[in-house]
Protein backbone atom coordinates (compact mmCIF):
# COMPACT_ATOMS: atom_id res chain seq x y z
CA UNK A 1 0.00 0.00 0.00
CA UNK A 2 2.78 2.46 0.64
CA UNK A 3 4.03 1.94 -2.48
CA UNK A 4 1.23 2.57 -4.48
CA UNK A 5 0.99 6.45 -1.89
CA UNK A 6 4.61 7.21 -2.94
CA UNK A 7 3.52 6.40 -6.86
CA UNK A 8 0.15 8.54 -6.63
CA UNK A 9 2.56 11.30 -4.32
CA UNK A 10 5.32 11.45 -7.24
CA UNK A 11 2.69 11.49 -10.22
CA UNK A 12 0.60 13.96 -8.15
CA UNK A 13 4.16 15.93 -8.64
CA UNK A 14 4.98 15.45 -12.17
CA UNK A 15 1.59 16.64 -12.91
CA UNK A 16 0.86 19.15 -10.98
CA UNK A 17 -2.37 17.57 -9.38
CA UNK A 18 -3.58 18.26 -5.88
CA UNK A 19 -1.91 15.78 -3.93
CA UNK A 20 -4.29 15.72 -1.12
CA UNK A 21 -7.13 13.98 -2.76
CA UNK A 22 -4.96 11.77 -4.20
CA UNK A 23 -3.37 10.72 -0.94
CA UNK A 24 -7.03 10.68 0.52
CA UNK A 25 -8.22 7.84 -2.03
CA UNK A 26 -4.89 6.07 -1.89
CA UNK A 27 -5.67 5.59 1.82
CA UNK A 28 -9.34 5.26 1.79
CA UNK A 29 -9.08 2.25 -1.18
CA UNK A 30 -6.78 0.88 1.69
CA UNK A 31 -8.77 0.87 4.10
CA UNK A 32 -12.00 -0.43 2.23
CA UNK A 33 -9.41 -3.67 0.62
CA UNK A 34 -8.38 -4.55 4.52
CA UNK A 35 -12.02 -3.81 5.78
CA UNK A 36 -13.26 -6.45 2.69
CA UNK A 37 -10.57 -9.08 4.09
CA UNK A 38 -12.14 -8.80 7.24
CA UNK A 39 -15.55 -9.02 6.83
CA UNK A 40 -15.24 -12.17 4.05
CA UNK A 41 -12.56 -13.66 6.91
CA UNK A 42 -9.96 -13.72 3.89
CA UNK A 43 -7.56 -13.16 6.35
CA UNK A 44 -7.68 -17.11 6.71
CA UNK A 45 -6.67 -17.75 3.39
CA UNK A 46 -3.34 -15.97 4.92
CA UNK A 47 -2.73 -18.44 7.59
CA UNK A 48 -3.80 -21.45 5.54
CA UNK A 49 -0.54 -20.34 3.30
CA UNK A 50 1.43 -19.71 6.22
CA UNK A 51 0.84 -23.22 7.44
CA UNK A 52 1.74 -24.68 4.67
CA UNK A 53 5.13 -22.80 4.33
CA UNK A 54 6.25 -24.16 7.79
CA UNK A 55 4.67 -27.50 6.96
CA UNK A 56 6.71 -27.38 4.05
CA UNK A 57 10.41 -26.38 5.14
CA UNK A 58 9.45 -28.46 8.57
CA UNK A 59 9.22 -31.51 6.47
CA UNK A 60 12.60 -30.59 4.25
CA UNK A 61 11.04 -28.87 1.43
CA UNK A 62 11.51 -25.47 0.51
CA UNK A 63 9.56 -22.00 -0.89
CA UNK A 64 10.18 -20.84 -4.30
CA UNK A 65 9.29 -17.50 -4.75
CA UNK A 66 9.45 -15.53 -8.55
CA UNK A 67 7.81 -12.89 -10.17
CA UNK A 68 8.82 -10.89 -13.07
CA UNK A 69 10.17 -7.08 -13.23
CA UNK A 70 9.39 -5.24 -9.88
CA UNK A 71 7.99 -8.53 -8.73
CA UNK A 72 11.24 -10.33 -9.11
CA UNK A 73 13.26 -7.69 -7.33
CA UNK A 74 10.94 -8.06 -4.19
CA UNK A 75 11.24 -11.80 -4.53
CA UNK A 76 15.22 -11.32 -4.19
CA UNK A 77 14.81 -8.35 -1.41
CA UNK A 78 12.31 -11.16 0.52
CA UNK A 79 14.95 -13.97 -0.05
CA UNK A 80 18.01 -12.29 0.39
CA UNK A 81 16.93 -10.32 3.49
CA UNK A 82 15.54 -13.27 5.33
CA UNK A 83 18.29 -15.19 4.59
CA UNK A 84 20.82 -12.55 5.34
CA UNK A 85 18.85 -12.05 8.70
CA UNK A 86 19.16 -15.68 9.72
CA UNK A 87 22.85 -16.14 8.64
CA UNK A 88 23.52 -12.94 11.32
CA UNK A 89 21.96 -13.92 13.59
CA UNK A 90 23.00 -17.53 14.01
CA UNK A 91 26.68 -15.97 13.68
CA UNK A 92 25.86 -13.98 16.27
CA UNK A 93 24.72 -16.61 18.80
CA UNK A 94 27.74 -18.59 17.85
CA UNK A 95 29.95 -16.10 18.38
CA UNK A 96 28.53 -14.96 21.95
CA UNK A 97 27.16 -11.39 20.80
CA UNK A 98 23.44 -12.22 21.11
CA UNK A 99 21.67 -14.43 23.29
CA UNK A 100 17.89 -15.29 23.00
CA UNK A 101 17.69 -16.16 26.55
Amino acid sequence: TLIYLVIFLFRGIIMQEDNSSNIKNAIEESVRVKQLVLTQELYRVLIEIGDSIVESILSGGKVLICGNGGSAADAQHLTAGHALIEYVEARLIKEGFLSLK
